[in-house]
């Protein structure tokens, strides 16, 4: 049986929470998941606006997920010539599948995220830093944890360490 991990975040001009995250066994469970409802700080309830779901695996199904689920948009870690780190985010529209097979409809945007750019600003995110290392407009992005949060998703966030060679 696949298992498939995922996240919930909020975001906000300089913060973002993670909001809630686990594992399901099929692509439709993030739909259910998606509409929560998460509860925000004045008590409201929210849904998921984005679910962005790796087509890197399992393509087809994730471009046949996305196609059911019009707030779905397929992602792929992409680190080539078009995709760098100038330029992180590249959408590429996709109107047929891995086989070639041509897709209903107007088909998908594709976005091609450089994984190298995300994964330094992660990592500059979780760095522990002193009062006095905030931007004094308080314009530093800042990463929130809830405390239920368990040990094997941090050290899944945390398990790619850089190492400069010269």
């Amino acid at each position: 049986a696949t298992m498939l991990y995922w996240t919930v975040w909020a975001l906000a001009r300089y913060d973002i929470w993670l909001v809630d995250h686990g594992t399901c066994s099929t692509l439709d469970e993030l739909s259910e998941i998606a509409t929560g409802p998460y509860r925000d700080a004045l008590n409201q309830d929210q849904s998921c606006k984005l679910i962005l779901p790796d087509s890197g695996y399992r393509t087809k199904e994730v471009y046949e997920f996305c196609l059911r689920n019009p707030r779905s948009i397929p992602i792929k870690g992409d680190s080539g010539a078009t995709t760098s780190q100038s330029i992180p985010i590249r959408v590429q529209q996709i109107d047929q599948y891995p086989d070639g097979r041509k897709m209903v409809g107007r088909g998908l945007p594709l976005w091609h995220l450089h994984p190298t750019y995300f994964r330094e600003d992660l990592l500059n995110l979780l760095r522990v830093r002193e009062p006095d290392d905030m931007d004094k407009d308080g314009s530093t992005l800042r990463i929130h944890f809830h405390d239920e949060i368990d040990r094997a998703f941090i050290e899944q966030l945390t398990n790619e360490v850089p190492i400069e060679t010269k």
